[in-house]
């Protein structure tokens, strides 16, 4: 009898083993697949579809953009350009030829420790400096500095800041302002961010019924082949969107983390403040649903996802409305999606009749982490093209943009680099209080200035001179 007893335990253990084993198989199986995609209901292929147009997309660390702005670092760019437009001489040719030999380096510190930030903005031509301009951010002052110009900083204290304005005939501004979120990271975790994004995804995924979501099977072109697609589609009324808006408002009105975190990042606003005016907004809301109902207004957003052997291929934004003569308008966006490999291709199409295209390509790189970014797309004639390459934890970015016209090309390049090391920088004492300064005052150091930069002028001639001497023989 015993020995059956603990048969029979054997066979229930084993039997809650493969019950847990194949439960957690179909459930990989019914979120990561499409396997069981006809059990499910509409709305939620419609969610899940729609959320691999964001797979793919480089995504930074919320904690690399926490540290950027709590640890000592130094940052680098240097920023160069190029401009070649046909068929122009003479003076313009050479003005064009010396704007395209200056550059600029731009180096940011962050003193984590003194909680200071330093700015150094340096202009170069044909690799020689021409200018550098200093830029030191405090809690309680910002300080200016032009070296080549005038000795000492030029320092603005945040005090007394509605004097010095009206002593100019400005009227309206504060005694200081709020220089704290220059230096104080957010006081929201990652897991605290996911929270919130958690709950205000799931307040819009309940607030729309499921019987705005509906399902269908399309043909569509994929590469030019035409094939027959999944198509998942949600339609919303002008009311229906706004009562989303009104259940989000609503949410957030009670929502004191994420409420904390706008209030300081709002000046001047309290949290009772911006509660008033979350009311207020939901009035409105509510006032413009009235208004809607009333005029009979029958428009209409339509969104469809297209999946194919069970991937996001296409995604359509259609807007149906009437014009101010009662016309029925349709105007809507295009979002074809291709993935060859590590690279994700997305072009955006307008179908308003225009068809205007965007094409927007990621790829990653390597294992590490490096991205490429492009994106290519054509307004009014000018062809746009912008290609972004780095790392995700932010170390190093490279943007160059090329712009392309009849007769006209640009081109843009910026590099960047950031290191986290140990950073001081020394408190700023040589320097001029612009609070303490009368209007005489101010008129005396206007002529310092003038001067120092006509010294500047004449020590560095073989730097300006052929600038001068273009502008001066035309």
């Amino acid at each position: 009898m015993e020995v059956k007893k603990k048969k029979t335990k054997i066979v229930i253990l084993v039997i809650t083993l493969i019950v847990l084993l194949a439960g957690s198989v179909l459930g990989v199986l019914w979120w990561q697949t499409n396997v069981f995609d006809f059990l499910k209901n509409p709305r939620q292929l419609f969610w899940t579809y729609m959320g691999q147009n964001l797979e793919g997309l480089p995504e930074f660390d919320f904690d690399d953009w926490t540290r950027l702005s709590e640890e000592s670092r130094r940052s680098n760019s240097r920023i160069s350009w190029n401009v070649d437009v046909a068929g122009i001489g003479g003076m313009e040719a050479e003005i064009l030829d010396v704007l395209n030999n200056v550059s600029l380096t731009t180096e940011e510190t962050f003193d984590a420790g003194n909680q200071r930030r330093g700015f150094d903005i340096s202009a170069y031509y044909r690799n020689d400096m021409l200018a550098n301009l200093d830029v030191v951010l405090e809690r309680d002052a910002i300080h200016v500095g032009a070296p080549q110009i005038i000795e000492q900083f030029l320092t603005l204290e945040n005090r007394n800041l509605s004097d010095l304005a009206m002593m100019f005939g400005i009227p309206g501004m504060p005694d200081s302002i709020d220089m704290d979120m220059l230096f104080e990271n957010n006081n929201i975790s990652e897991d605290e961010w996911d929270e919130i994004a958690r709950r205000y995804l799931r307040i819009v995924y309940n607030g729309i019924s499921r019987e705005n979501f509906t399902q269908s099977r399309e043909e569509i072109q994929i590469n030019r082949e035409t094939v027959r697609a999944n198509a998942f589609t949600l339609t919303l009324t002008p009311q229906e969107i706004i009562e989303v808006g009104i259940l989000l408002f609503e949410e957030l009105r009670d929502d004191q983390l994420f409420l904390d975190f706008l209030v300081e990042n709002m000046p001047d606003m309290t949290r009772r403040d911006l509660q008033n005016q979350i009311t207020g907004f939901i009035a409105d809301m509510n006032r413009e649903i009235d208004y809607l109902n009333r005029s009979g207004d029958e428009g209409r957003l339509i969104i469809t996802v297209y999946e194919y052997r069970g991937t996001t291929v296409r995604t359509d934004f259609i807007v149906e409305s009437t014009n101010f003569r009662g016309e029925p308008t349709t105007e809507g966006l295009r979002i074809e999606r291709q993935v060859n490999g590590n690279e994700i291709e997305l072009t955006f199409i307008s179908l308003d009749g225009r068809r205007e295209e965007v094409l927007f390509t990621v790829e990653t790189v390597s294992d590490d982490g490096d991205y490429l970014v492009r994106l290519n797309f054509e307004i009014n004639g000018i062809d746009i093209a912008l290609q972004i390459s780095g790392r995700e934890d932010l170390t190093a970015t490279d943007m160059r943009l090329n712009l392309e016209m009849p007769g006209v090309r640009f081109v843009l390049n910026i590099e960047s680099t950031t290191r986290f090391e140990d950073v001081q920088i020394s408190r700023i004492r040589e320097n001029i209080i612009l609070n303490d300064l009368e209007l005489e005052q101010f008129a005396l150091l206007l002529g310092m200035l003038q001067e120092g930069a006509f010294e500047f002028l004449t020590e560095n001639e073989d730097i300006f001179g052929e600038l001068l001497e273009i502008l001066r023989t035309n």
